[in-house]
């Protein structure tokens, strides 16, 4: 095999720069001199491209140690180059870049797709790929909630694993701060209820029992269910997105390397937090939809002590806590998810992955939340409360 050697020059008044290809020993290297800037980009692009494009060596290098300046723009023919020969699967090997250089050029990689695109699947094989990854997302739920459950009992055990400032923090981050909507929406969903009930109910003259409707759709099924879905939408996403953004920035990797663990240092608190408010905004959104519906009783001429006694004979201890329990369990869901997801971001592909975790772990957490959902409602059905 014999060597070829080709050299471009290009010199401009202000900037020169030569590119000189060697293909030989089944690596053509191409070797950069001068500034690597946007003259270099729009001038070498089409004959750098065209000579890689020629080669037919497995392996390809890039020696910077000649070149003087480097800026986004130059750097955009160096990956430009560098997907070109990685869709020929031929090796790349970046020789005599300076650290500067190396950090720029990494945190240019982040979130690039070198590969070709793939052929766009079949019908079989979307149904495939999707009962694949649904798979992986439950055995690495069980996964992780065993991790988490162990994490738990040693800190039942030994109470001081619980880091408390970050746990009152936390809880602060997903009550307190959650009660301005937490009211709104309650308010609004029991005013709605008695609204759309009012109508059918007085035909057969039962305009009263509409407070029984509101009393007991909102403590057992609607207050938890809201809070849920409002909790998953703000601290769910909220989990997955700080906790992702560590991972990014290899901040995760570094409690590990001091021994911490994340389980820990991260989801324990955020677990304690979530199942701990999350059923006392469950019963603010009661006590909300609650006086939403007395508003539309009240205009429909009942008096409030009406409205309360109504209210207070349809509803009971059992359906309260049915409402609780149900509260507890969404809420354990959406931090376990939050924070799975949030471990499971792929640091190589930097903020794409990032809102890729956020946006599936409310989507998972409202799917989790509407089963667990129908499971308890069966299940309190059957045993009677």
């Amino acid at each position: 095999m014999h060597a070829r050697r080709d050299t471009i020059t290009v010199v401009t008044d202000a900037q020169p720069l030569r590119i000189s290809f060697d293909d030989s020993g089944g690596t053509l290297t191409a070797r950069f001199a001068g500034r690597l800037d946007a003259v270099a980009l729009t001038t070498h692009w089409d004959s750098s491209s065209a000579q890689l494009r020629a080669s037919t060596s497995k392996a390809f290098a890039i020696d910077l140690s000649a070149v003087e300046h480097l800026d986004g723009s130059g750097l955009g023919l160096i990956l430009g180059l560098e997907y070109l020969a990685a869709n020929r699967g031929a090796s790349i090997n970046i020789i005599g870049a300076t650290e500067a250089q190396t950090r720029l050029m990494e945190m240019a990689r982040r979130g690039q797709d070198r590969s070709l695109a793939k052929s766009q699947e079949g019908f079989f094989e979307h149904i495939g790929s999707g009962t694949r990854a649904v798979w992986s997302f439950l055995r690495s739920f069980i996964e992780f909630r065993g991790e988490l459950l162990r994490t738990i009992l040693a800190a039942v055990r030994e109470p001081r694993q619980l880091r408390v400032g970050d746990t009152l923090r936390e809880m602060s981050v997903v009550g307190a701060n959650a009660l301005p909507v937490v009211a709104l929406l309650g308010f609004l969903i029991g005013a709605i209820i008695a609204f759309q009930c009012m109508d059918p109910l007085a035909k057969y003259g039962a305009k009263l029992q509409v407070a029984d409707i509101v009393g007991i759709s909102i403590l057992r099924e609607l207050g938890p269910l809201i809070t849920a879905i409002l909790v998953a939408g703000r601290s769910g996403a909220a989990f997955a997105a700080t906790i992702g953004t560590m991972k990014v920035g290899q901040e995760v990797d570094a409690l590990r390397t001091f021994g911490i663990t994340p389980i820990r240092f991260l989801v324990l608190p955020r677990f304690v937090a979530c199942v701990c408010m999350t059923p006392l905004l469950a019963v603010f959104a009661d006590l909300m939809g609650i006086a939403g519906g007395s508003v539309i009783m009240l205009s429909e001429g009942f008096s409030l002590r009406q409205y309360l006694n109504e209210v207070q004979h349809a509803v009971d201890a059992a359906a309260l806590i049915q409402g609780l329990v149900k509260a507890g369990v969404f809420g354990a869901l959406i931090a376990v998810i939050g924070c799975q997801r949030g471990l499971a971001t792929n640091k190589e592909e930097g903020a794409r992955a990032v809102g890729a975790q956020t946006t599936g772990a409310v989507v998972s957490s409202i799917v989790m939340i509407v089963i667990a959902d129908a499971v308890l409602g069966a299940f309190f059905y059957t045993i009677g409360i």
